[in-house]
């Protein structure tokens, strides 16, 4: 929700700031059934490390000071695309 006001607040276009909303959630429709295959070919710990790192990476690349609302909206798609394998890994055995 923050980022839809911090994009409405740069661009005053609330398209684009409806478009973050669909960027959140369209990714785990298409990431859920492309991906899904990757939680069960791999060890969990090493789906769920990976996953998290590249989440990780993805909002920390939101931080960056002027960064385009375009960036911004690549880096939203790209954690939507992790979530569903990391939700999908079985939890690793302690």
């Amino acid at each position: 929700m923050a980022l839809s006001i911090l994009v409405h607040q740069r661009t005053g276009s609330p398209l684009l700031s409806s478009l973050v909303l669909v960027c959140a959630f369209a990714p785990h429709a298409v990431g859920g059934t492309a991906l899904s295959a990757l939680a069960d070919r791999f060890p969990p710990r090493r789906v769920l490390a990976g996953c998290d790192l590249l989440a990780a990476a993805c909002v920390a690349a939101m931080l960056l000071p002027g960064l385009p609302v375009a960036a911004l909206l690549l880096l939203l798609l790209g954690t939507g695309f992790v979530a569903p394998v990391t939700q999908g890994a079985p939890a690793p055995r302690a």
